[in-house]
């Protein structure tokens, strides 16, 4: 019995070693985990800052390309505007040229007509006899 009984005391200390090395292991694990954590948590904090910094870069770079792209858009409309105006004028004038084409040729027309009628007046007035009765 006595036998029994010291190595169940020896089986017991060794249990006990056990378990409380477990317990200082455990403690250290979730001291190290939580260290471990807290670096990773830094160093994950410090990327997320990079990354607003970056983001707000971006975000001013695009503000100032809209920007710009809204300037050059208003310039755009009003080129546009312009070169309406131009190419309206541009057909308004044409059609004046045609006018003034056909006008042109009804007058030269005219005036060969009234040329005719001069040149066979003139004639007829030259080649006049009076009759003498």
């Amino acid at each position: 019995i006595r036998l029994r009984t010291s190595s169940l005391k020896v089986q017991y200390q060794k249990v006990c070693n056990q378990l409380t090395q477990k317990q200082l292991l455990g403690q250290n694990l979730q001291k190290v985990d939580f260290e471990q954590l807290h670096i990773e948590n830094k160093h994950l904090r410090a990327k997320i800052e990079q990354r607003n910094l970056l983001l707000l870069e971006l975000k001013k770079m695009n503000g100032k390309g809209n920007l710009l792209l809204s300037q050059h858009k208003k310039q755009l409309l009003k080129k546009l505007g312009d070169f309406k105006q131009i190419q309206e004028d541009i057909i308004f004038k044409e059609d004046k040229i045609v006018k003034f084409d056909q006008e042109c040729d009804k007058v030269s027309r005219e005036l060969d007509n009234t040329k005719n009628e001069y040149d066979k007046i003139k004639f007829e007035t030259e080649t006049y006899e009076v009759s003498q009765c």
